[in-house]
């Protein structure tokens, strides 16, 4: 006997070339996105549609628990093969785990199959291609003592309490920016686009940290940096000059977790 909920919650997801996305319609400000690794990448496009439920559903199932989910795929193959199986046991072995997360928090699945024309968010979501999504090698990193991870996910974060650009169960919030930073000892591993705004929201906030930046002197943050040319700004206490190694910067293609509806 199969425990049924008379609540329904409804669940998009969508998966392309380069990674994947979901969201729940009454949650719409939980949305889940990952990036494939270059080995997901040449599975089959079911795969990584079938493959896109299953994450997406991993990380919003403490939300969706004990609750009847109508989950909505552009793939007719991921609807058939969650509701009958398949005999291509990679295939099977991504139903059978779906079907273990929805076991373990009383979730109901009801598939259904959509016009890829009505499932335009999830679409678009999959397709965000996180260029800068990097991290520093956890051996570099046992040197520092800091608090929160304010640029991460559940996947790659450094420490146990972290902020993430999308979605993911564990994220203490999303969007750093929204957050204080007073009264932390931050830790910040940013996209180089971000690293003006991220000084400046530091000296709103009076917040103290640690950042790494590339030693990048034609960047348009380096002034903010260096006023003079030659020396930091007074905000700067200390730096520290990273070893050289092939290995001290990971690429962060990993299950990661919208600040809201759009782009960053």
């Amino acid at each position: 006997m199969w425990f049924a909920s008379s609540a329904v919650r409804v669940a998009y997801s969508d998966a392309s070339g380069l990674g994947y996305g979901g969201f729940v319609v009454e949650h719409a400000d939980k949305v889940v996105h990952g990036q494939w690794t270059l080995e997901e990448q040449l599975k089959s496009s079911t795969w990584r549609e079938i493959v896109a439920v299953k994450r997406v559903l991993e990380e919003i199932a403490p939300i969706v628990s004990g609750l009847c989910v109508k989950w909505c795929s552009d793939n007719q193959n991921v609807v058939h093969i969650l509701q009958s199986g398949s005999r291509r046991s990679e295939l099977q072995d991504q139903a059978n785990a779906i079907f273990s997360i929805c076991a373990e928090h009383s979730i109901r699945l009801e598939l259904a199959w959509v016009p890829r024309e009505d499932n335009g968010y999830a679409d678009y979501v999959s397709k965000l291609a996180e260029v800068d999504d990097w991290y520093l090698n956890p051996a570099v990193f046992r040197w520092l003592d800091d608090t929160v991870d304010r640029f991460a996910n559940s996947a790659n974060a450094q420490l146990p309490r972290c902020n993430s650009r999308f979605w993911s169960w564990g994220t203490e919030a999303v969007d750093a920016f929204t957050c204080d930073w007073s009264n932390e000892n931050n830790w910040i591993c940013p996209p180089p686009l971000m690293i003006t705004r991220i000084i400046r929201h530091m000296q709103n906030c009076r917040a103290v940290g640690t950042m790494v930046v590339p030693q990048w002197k034609s960047a348009p943050f380096w002034p903010v940096l260096c006023p003079n040319g030659s020396g930091f700004a007074e905000f700067v206490v200390d730096c520290l000059t990273l070893p050289n190694n092939p290995d001290l910067f990971l690429p962060g293609v990993q299950r990661s977790s919208a600040f809201g509806r759009g782009p960053l």
